[in-house]
């Protein structure tokens, strides 16, 4: 199987951001996620869903009592359409810390756990992982719910796709070379449920649910300037010595190419560099450049202040249309790409939903969606 071959367009992107680290419902985004014609996608809020129940009548008020959780981590529920026909493919990528966070967030937003065909761990980090077996254990009563499988049968076992090199633990590495570890990320027992989800392990690039979604493998290390993470400490074995990790060479991306946009690129922690994580994007798209990106940019520790200039020079060189800078990016960088580009960026936000469709322009006629 050839990936690049066997990626396909898809006509629309949905992201949904079920898990980030902060939660917003009242800044109103850059130009580039509006309703103008030359937007990058449109943008819809926590916010703007709670205004609309009420609105409806389907809520009484806007009851701060159900708002989404944030947390140190992050998850993305992708759906797209694919080029061509055929109904719409959905994958989870991550699962944020815990069980509470994600199943809480799920329910509030209304997530159709049968639909999830795919769920992709980026890498191996608790803050990723940590929800992985509740997200299996969704999917699996998802499967015997009886109205839903009255109508359209029980769905086939949707894959829980991994790196092979899972540690033992990770956790962070100290100045004076001892680590505090962090929890242990799921064994692989705890997400096989039979009849609902199989494990596959993938260290290669793949693409899933039909071609619409591209997993790297991994991320070549290109500029000079993106070193990885010398805070990161591994354990292999249980007991084991820790040693440093400062690459994290298991983290893998996720990208899906919107018709007529180009490479929307989804990285959950960008431990080997934004921009290397861009480049090889581009590289795997056949050199188209990336439409947008979406996640964490690692740019929060003390280690990673030295390289935020670099990374907004060249991610302003790329011009994406969207950057959404979430979960790891910290505060600073977060401040830097947006004094960089005003109108393209945006901290993440949890619920925040974002979809990517064909500009008008370019569909049959010039006739909107």
């Amino acid at each position: 199987m050839d990936p690049q071959r066997d990626w396909r367009e898809v006509e629309w992107l949905r992201v949904t951001v079920l898990v980030d680290n902060i939660t917003d419902m009242l800044s109103e985004p850059p130009a580039a996620a509006g309703a103008g014609a030359g937007a990058a996608c449109s943008y819809t809020s926590e916010k703007h869903r709670h205004v609309a129940a009420v609105r409806s009548g389907a809520a009484p008020c806007l009851d701060f009592r159900k708002g989404l959780l944030a947390a140190h981590g992050l998850s993305l529920l992708l759906t797209a359409q694919p080029a061509g026909g055929g109904s719409p493919r959905t994958l989870l990528f991550d699962a944020g810390p815990d069980a509470l966070v994600l199943r809480t967030n799920f329910e509030r937003m209304g997530v159709d756990a049968a639909a999830i065909e795919a769920v992709v761990l980026s890498h191996w980090h608790m803050d990723h992982s940590g929800g992985l077996p509740a997200a299996a254990q969704m999917i699996a009563k998802a499967h015997t719910a009886t109205a839903w499988a009255s109508v359209h049968g029980p769905p086939p076992p949707a894959v829980i796709d991994v790196h092979p090199r899972r540690p033992a633990r990770r956790g962070a590495l100290l100045p004076d070379g001892s680590a505090v570890p962090f929890n242990a990320d799921p064994k692989l027992s705890e997400l096989r449920i039979t009849g609902a989800t199989v494990v596959e392990e993938h260290a290669e690039p793949h693409t899933l649910c039909g071609g619409c979604f591209y997993v790297s493998g991994a991320i070549p290390r290109q500029t000079s300037y993106e070193g990885g993470n010398p805070g990161n400490a591994t354990q292999w074995e249980e007991g084991g010595a820790w040693q440093a990790d400062p690459l994290v060479e298991d983290e893998r991306f996720l990208a899906v190419r919107v018709r007529g946009r180009g490479p929307v690129v989804l990285s959950a922690c960008s431990h080997a560099g934004v921009v290397n994580v861009l480049r090889a994007a581009s590289l795997a798209a056949g050199g188209d450049a990336p439409h947008a990106v979406i996640g964490g940019l690692h740019l929060s520790t003390p280690d990673c202040v030295d390289r935020i200039q670099d990374t907004v020079d060249d991610i302003k060189a790329m011009a994406p249309a969207l950057v959404v800078a979430g979960h790891c990016t910290g505060w600073r960088a977060q401040a830097a790409l947006v004094a960089a580009l005003p109108d393209r960026c945006m901290p993440g936000t949890v619920g925040a939903i974002y979809e990517f469709r064909e500009p008008v322009e370019e569909r049959e006629g010039g006739a909107p969606a």
